[in-house]
């Protein structure tokens, strides 16, 4: 028996030519036809037999050929104006209910019965033309998908207008139009591209871009969903008052009042009026964000990774080998020792979003401590968690994290269940467990239940007291055998006392007592408020006591305008350096280069005091550090703040210093400073203020921008190769700068050994090619001299017979654990001079390093050259350098410790050292020549980045 078929092809009612279903509706909008129900005769609809269906229609397609393009020319002339379309054009509803009657009528007439050997071939013919329609259209509509999220990264990348997006969007459409008269792809194409903002949001369909707007009462700072904010009076909606009572046990009953303050102001708009918040909270659900997170294709992968680090005992290289993510993960919680378990960092701070105004922001953002610090604070990777709206006063900082911490504790106790990418199909249970916050002193003081710096007890470490006046506080004292130290069994009882107070003077005066206020993070069970405020080093050290010290030498007048002269610019872009957000390891060479500056300027106690706390910051912004470099660094800042409070007076003590004696904890707790401070979440501040709005609720544009950019970022692992291509290129055209650079490469501990003295030259594997990016390279001959220095080299690091290549590939700078390292004759040249553990005076390679600080030179140029060594091919990266002869001891270190004088003219004779692995090199420096007793001499700065 036959199968059933489907149904034929339907007739144009005025031309009678025969069309499938889709093109005949665009048929009938084309061609601007008319018709009623007369048009189409049932009884010749019915007389037409179906063979001659397919006979008809070729005969046509053959009659029409010449005049075919006379109506596609009417049709394009009918699309010059876009905007007016006629009314006699068909509308959809008509279309669809003439097709519906035309169904009905071909269902009757064409039967199974009666044709059945003819109707199943139509049904075998039409089945697969209509899936082969199908997939021609997803695929039409993924690709306008994919175009339509490059177009959105474009917009974010090179900072476009929306109003210049959507002009462009209608643009397009129009010319998808007028190209779909002639071309079916086209036609499919300008059906489903957006022609608005709107329409382009709605089909990117991103969740992503959906966050929550609370009002925000303007007196308490409380919160309240729109729909609460209202009710009907009349049929009329009228705005609700503020019902927070602050004290509601206050022992005067007449006290016990609401706030009662107004929530939505009234907007007059014709024919009625709006209610509009006078200010509104924006919150991102963290369950949102983190759902779109772990659907990316190695997020989970990535989290996971710091169980497989390589370690080494009593260094630290991350967090993980702090006591506090121990304390997670199996000596007080076992929660790092499951998987899918993340740790958070939350960062609160205000910003001005607009310049010559007065405008603060808040801001809130969440970061994730599994990650590898290569991708902890990159910009795709953080969370902007709430945007705090700017009020007139100070706000209160826990009404607003209240959302944050509901969440934090459904996350903690059930956890999160989502689909991921390594789980597609069956929800899986992530948790989150906050176990940082990372603010400036003011802002983590707030979040974290501690009163300001200005308070008596206005340290959130210990207890100790600052006697004086508000402005007039004595910050003195550094021993620390007398510091009692807070913890955190004690805080959660001095905060339960503010929190039960019955009347404001209650409170204060409690507050003032313990310098604790009620904090809404403490509703977490396992947050330890005192161990896990971390002190922020860029604040603390940089922002705080090195600018601090550039105003105490004004004050005393060690520093004058006399002096800038004699020194000129150099001096000057030296200090102005001080107070400035930068890369550290940009920072600490100006720090070092000071001593050399300001020798015959300040006297030599003033010098020594600066010394110690530029030897602290030397060692404390290492990348990796030791627990025996963290203690030398804590004893340096502690004898700096003596010798300071015993140089300028306890007047000049501010309460950076005496934080200085809490940062070894910090650093004990959670690792190197570059776990934990604040440079990435400053410049997510940069970036949102760098946005452009029109003044008028920026909270929402700023969340909304925010967001969109990081959907559009979001890279789609389904995405054709032609369009991830583009998607790269954009992607990459903004690269990391800044500490996000220094940590642009995870390090092994054994590959940083490689530039150690303490590393013996000859057992180490120097054909390494990690962590290493060239640019470009060129081809090159060696010479014979160049030859025969390199076999010297090589019959140093190998014990066995080799073959030297004489080709090499030649380059002019190279990327080495993330460091751009230059050559003499490339526009790097500040980078070409480092120094190394490698040469010694006469031109030999020094196997017993017995230089106790590393060789200065200038990098000549940089190979790519390899040996044959037991018919196996070893490459190597190698570095031509010049090497400085050295100098008298006693000229050497006349600048002390770190800065060094060597020969500017002289260099060491050519030898086997001229040749080094680039893994060897230790640092680059910072120079300058000037003359010394009549020598030309070249004063040396080492900008170390990894001090074990």
């Amino acid at each position: 028996m036959a199968e059933k078929a489907k149904c034929p092809r339907k007739s144009c009612p005025k031309c009678y030519t025969v069309f499938s279903d889709r093109h005949a509706r665009r048929h009938l909008l084309e061609c601007n036809v008319q018709f009623c129900e007369s048009d189409v005769p049932q009884s010749d609809n019915e007389n037409i037999p179906v063979s001659s269906v397919g006979n008809y229609t070729s005969d046509y397609q053959n009659d029409i050929s010449d005049d075919e393009h006379e109506i596609n020319y009417d049709c394009m002339n009918k699309f010059r104006n876009l905007s007016n379309i006629s009314h006699n054009n068909l509308e959809d509803e008509d279309i669809e209910s003439y097709f519906d009657r035309c169904e009905d009528n071909l269902n009757d007439s064409y039967s199974s019965d009666n044709y059945s050997d003819v109707e199943f071939d139509i049904d075998c013919h039409e089945s697969i033309g209509v899936d082969q329609e199908h997939n021609s259209e997803s695929d039409i509509s993924q690709i306008t998908y994919w175009f339509c999220k490059l177009l959105l990264l474009w917009q974010c990348i090179y900072y476009i207008s929306d109003a210049a997006i959507c002009f462009l969007l209608n643009i397009l459409a129009t010319f998808f139009k007028l190209l779909s008269v002639n071309s079916d792809v086209c036609s499919k194409v300008q059906n489903v591209f957006p022609k608005n903002m709107y329409q382009l949001s709605k089909l990117l369909k991103s969740n992503m871009l959906d966050f929550k707007q609370y009002v925000v009462c303007t007196n308490c700072y409380s919160l309240y969903e729109f729909e609460d904010c209202y009710h009907i009076v009349e049929g009329s909606k009228v705005s609700k008052k503020c019902s927070f009572i602050e004290f509601p046990n206050h022992r005067l009953p007449y006290l016990r009042k609401r706030c009662n303050q107004p929530l939505l102001m009234e907007i007059k708009s014709e024919p009625s009026k709006i209610l509009a918040p006078y200010k509104i909270y924006c919150y991102k659900s963290i369950e949102s964000s983190l759902s779109y997170f772990v659907k990316r294709q190695h997020f989970e992968d990535l989290c996971e990774q710091w169980r497989l680090r390589e370690t080494r005992e009593d260094i630290m290289y991350d967090i993980y080998d702090g006591k506090l993510w121990d304390d997670f993960n199996g000596k007080k919680y076992n929660f790092f020792t499951k998987e899918d378990n993340y740790g958070c960092i939350l960062n609160v701070d205000w910003f001005q979003p607009y310049k010559h105004t007065h405008c603060s922001i808040g801001v809130m953002y969440i970061a994730f401590f599994n990650l590898p610090r290569d991708q902890r604070f990159r910009r795709e990777n953080v969370l902007l968690v709430g945007v705090i709206p700017d009020m007139k006063t100070e706000p209160k900082t826990n009404t607003f994290v209240t959302p944050l911490v509901q969440e934090l504790k459904k996350s903690w106790s059930d956890g999160f269940q989502l689909f991921s990418n390594k789980s597609p199909l069956i929800l899986k249970c992530f948790k989150l467990a906050l176990i940082c916050v990372g603010c400036e002193i003011p802002a983590s003081r707030k979040l974290c239940g501690f009163l300001g710096h200005a308070a008596t007890s206005g340290c959130n470490k210990c207890k100790k007291k600052f006697p004086g006046t508000v402005g007039e506080k004595n910050y003195g004292g550094f021993d620390r055998l007398e510091w009692l130290s807070r913890d955190n069994e004690s805080h959660r009882q001095e905060c339960g006392f503010v929190n039960n107070a019955t009347s404001k003077g209650d409170k204060e005066n409690i507050e003032r007592q313990f310098g604790t206020r009620y904090s809404a993070l403490l509703d977490l069970d396992y947050f330890d408020p005192v161990r896990m405020t971390a002190i922020d080093p860029m604040h603390n050290l940089f922002l705080g006591t090195a600018k601090h010290m550039l105003s105490v030498w004004k004050t005393k007048k060690l520093l004058c305008d006399d002096d800038f002269k004699k020194k000129g610019d150099y001096l000057r872009n030296l200090l102005h350096l001080m107070g400035h957000l930068m890369q550290i390891s940009t920072k600490i060479g100006p720090y070092c280069f000071l001593f050399y500056a300001l020798t015959d300027l300040l006297p030599k106690e003033h010098l020594e005091c600066w010394r110690k706390f530029v030897l602290a910051c030397r060692r404390l912004c290492s990348m990796y550090i030791s627990v025996g470099n963290a203690k030398v660094a804590d004893r340096l800042l502690i004898d700096f703040c003596k010798k300071f409070e015993q140089l300028y007076g306890q007047d000049f003590v501010t309460p950076n210093m005496h934080l200085h004696g809490h940062l070894y904890d910090c650093i004990i707790d959670f690792g190197p400073v570059y776990s934990f401070w604040l440079f990435s979440f400053e410049r997510e501040n940069g970036i949102l203020g760098s946005y452009k709005t029109n003044k008028k609720n920026i909270e929402a544009q700023l969340m909304r921008r925010f967001l969109k950019e990081s959907f559009a970022r979001e890279k789609e692992f389904q995405m054709d190769e032609k369009f991830m291509s583009l998607f790269n290129d954009m992607s990459n055209t903004t690269r990391e700068r800044g500490t996000l650079n220094d940590v642009s490469v995870s390090l092994k501990p054994s590959i940083l050994d490689m530039s150690s003295q303490y590393v013996p030259i000859k057992e180490v594997c120097w054909d390494l090619s990690d962590n290493i990016f060239v640019p470009k390279m060129k081809d090159a001959v060696l010479s014979d001299c160049e030859i025969r220095l390199l076999s010297q080299m090589y019959s140093t690091l190998y014990q066995y017979d080799f073959i030297v290549c004489p080709s090499v590939k030649v380059c002019k700078n190279l990327y080495l654990n993330g460091t751009l390292l230059g050559c003499k004759m490339s526009r790097s040249v500040r980078s070409s001079y480092i120094t190394a553990y490698w040469c010694n005076n006469e031109g030999t390679i020094d196997t017993d390093n017995f230089d106790l600080s590393p060789h200065p030179g200038q990098i000549v140029q940089m190979y790519k050259h390899s040996i044959i060594v037991n018919g196996e091919t070893k490459t190597h990266f190698l570095a031509k350098v010049n090497w400085y002869k050295n100098l008298p001891a006693s000229v050497q270190h006349y600048y002390g410790k770190p800065i060094e004088m060597w020969s500017s003219e002289l260099f060491v004779q050519e030898g086997p050292a001229l040749f080094i692995p680039v893994h060897r090199i230790k640092c680059r420096f910072v120079h300058a020549k000037a003359k010394f007793n009549s020598r030309n001499v070249i004063i040396v700065a080492p900008r170390e980045r990894h001090i074990l």
